[in-house]
C-alpha cells in the first residue's frame, strides 16, 4: 500500500525498523512533502567510510543517494 500523506510516511519512519544499510549510514528523516514530491534527510559520514584521500568513498555516497530515493 503506497503512503498518501506526510503523516503516513513520517509514522512509518518513526515506528518501523530501518533497513540495515540505513542504520549503518545513520539515516535521519528531516522533513518531507508528499504533495510537493520532496524529502529532506541526512546521513552520518563515519570515519570508516573514508578513502585514503580522507573523503567519503564514492560507493557510500551512492548508497546514501540510493537510500534517499
Amino acid at each position: 500500500m503506497p503512503f498518501r500523506t506526510n503523516e503516513e510516511w513520517k509514522s512509518w519512519f518513526e515506528f518501523s525498523d530501518p533497513p540495515p544499510a540505513s542504520e549503518l549510514m545513520d539515516f535521519e528523516l528531516i522533513d518531507l512533502s508528499v504533495e510537493e514530491g520532496w524529502m529532506e534527510c541526512r546521513f552520518m559520514g563515519k570515519q570508516a567510510f573514508l578513502n585514503p584521500g580522507r573523503t567519503i568513498q564514492g560507493g557510500f555516497l551512492t548508497a546514501m543517494l540510493d537510500d534517499a530515493m
